[in-house]
């Protein structure tokens, strides 16, 4: 899996940290990235809401109302799990620090060019570009899951490459052995 060299450093840099965000807590991305937290001494606090349940503009109070239990908290880094593209901004204004954007795909290539949802100029599709664009923009580093994704990003959103940093997709050894 790579997790505990990828993640040792966060038994010396990072102690405790925030999962935020409209994930899934069952997917497979989030709680590999969960556990390697925690297996590299991370304390790992989660503010989260089930986004099959607080879809929308709902999302927002919903996930203000779970920030609220650990407003008081201190926090080493905070991660926007993926999908979080819609509220990496309110991650920024409640936490007032640079936050780790879990890009992991992008919305637009996604609904665009991969699923053919939207069409390539509709305002859906830019839409769909802008949620891209601001999350990683905002986001103090942003992890990809391959080179390639990060070279996508760098240019189709103009995102700095030193922002990148590389989490594979990995599979969970509690399961697969």
């Amino acid at each position: 899996l790579g997790r505990k060299s990828y993640w040792s450093h966060c038994s010396t840099h990072m102690k405790k940290v925030c999962l935020f965000g409209i994930y899934d807590k069952a997917y497979s991305r989030t709680r590999i990235l969960k556990r390697a937290l925690e297996e590299n001494g991370c304390e790992v606090v989660e503010c989260n809401v089930d986004p099959r349940i607080y879809y929308g503009f709902r999302k927002f109070p919903a996930l203000y109302k779970e920030f609220n239990k650990i407003k008081g908290e201190t926090f080493d880094h905070v991660f926007v799990c993926f999908p979080g593209h819609s509220v990496v901004l309110l991650a920024r204004m409640l936490f007032g620090k640079e936050i780790i954007f879990d890009a992991f795909v992008s919305l637009y290539d996604s609904n665009v060019n991969d699923r053919k949802k939207y069409a390539k100029y509709s305002l859906r599709a830019l839409y769909s570009w802008f949620l891209d664009w601001s999350s990683m923009h905002l986001a103090g580093k942003v992890l990809v899951d391959t080179h390639e994704h990060g070279r996508y990003f760098r240019k189709a959103f103009y995102v700095n490459p030193n922002k990148m940093i590389r989490f594979l997709v990995s599979s969970d050894d509690s399961l697969f052995y």
